[in-house]
């Protein structure tokens, strides 16, 4: 395991060390409600130990030969979208994303333990930080699909959970720049503004429903456009605090594909509109 950890940092990745699983399949803390075997620092201080130092490294690995290795994303420049593909909905966010234009540069990747894909690309001059089931630039949830980035960190090959983390093999050797999409401001911050739970529920939903009836009764050839009207609405409302965002917009995003709007034409009108409507909405 060392050999490995050596490579890591001798590419300027800093790693610190994860606790690992025993023969008996038990995390090494020991501790019998685990919620993450294999997969929690070892260290106190978790991924704020994460080092390039090869003599820290070394008398870690010589104290815990068989730790799983942990690379903390910010010091070593990298984002990861991770795929978890055991996850059932994760292939078909997977496939939504791509759809709906999102692509994804070739890039260095690897196979989780759990049989899930990390693709690692270098950290981008904006700040990302971590998110689960979301990725920012992209307008709809994408469950069984996170982002880990500053403050976060991954498992690197031939760390062992439920499997063993292996490498894909590629002409790619090196992070290729983040995806030019994965921008924070294409899904802006919420408001700092305090609703009340009462107002939200009770207009913000009744509001929802006459927009997406009124696009819902769209003839055809105006559909595009009524359909960006109605993201602008979602996102004035979402900017006072109104209503939720994510459910907003999958009731946009299922009334366009129930008027026959293709997945990549929903996406890039619905992120269009939506941001308009933000900034007007502040």
């Amino acid at each position: 395991m060392i050999n490995a950890v050596l490579r890591y940092v001798d590419v300027g990745w800093s790693v610190f060390p994860l606790h690992w699983l025993e023969d008996s399949g038990r995390c090494s803390c020991r501790a019998d409600d685990c919620g993450s075997p294999g997969k929690h620092p070892r260290t106190p201080h978790g991924v704020d130990d994460a080092t390039t130092s090869k003599l820290k490294v070394n008398a870690w690995w010589r104290q815990w030969p068989t730790a799983n290795i942990g690379i903390a994303c910010g010091p070593s420049c990298l984002v990861v979208i991770d795929v978890d593909l055991h996850k059932p909905e994760a292939l078909d966010s997977f496939r939504r994303l791509l759809a709906g234009g999102y692509r994804l540069p070739p890039t260095i990747a690897q196979i989780t333990g759990s049989g899930g894909c990390h693709y690692l690309y270098k950290a981008p001059e904006w700040d990302l930080r971590n998110s689960s089931g979301r990725l920012v630039g992209v307008p709809f949830p994408l469950p069984g699909i996170d982002l880990r980035a500053r403050g976060g960190y991954v498992l690197v090959a031939p760390s062992r959970t439920t499997g063993r983390y292996e490498k894909v093999r590629s002409r790619v050797k090196a992070p290729a720049p983040c995806p030019s999409w994965l921008r924070v401001e294409d899904t802006p911050a919420a408001p700092n503004k305090v609703v009340t739970p009462a107002r939200s529920g009770r207009y913000g939903q009744v509001a929802l429903e006459r927009i997406a009836g009124e696009l819902a009764g769209t003839p055809e050839g105006q559909r595009n456009t009524a359909l960006n009207t109605a993201a602008y609405q979602v996102g004035k409302l979402a900017a006072r605090g109104e209503l939720d965002r994510d459910s907003a917009l999958n009731q946009l995003e299922r009334t366009a594909h129930q008027l026959g709007l293709g997945p990549k034409e929903t996406a890039t009108t619905i992120v269009s509109g939506y941001r308009a409507g933000y900034g007007s909405g502040r």
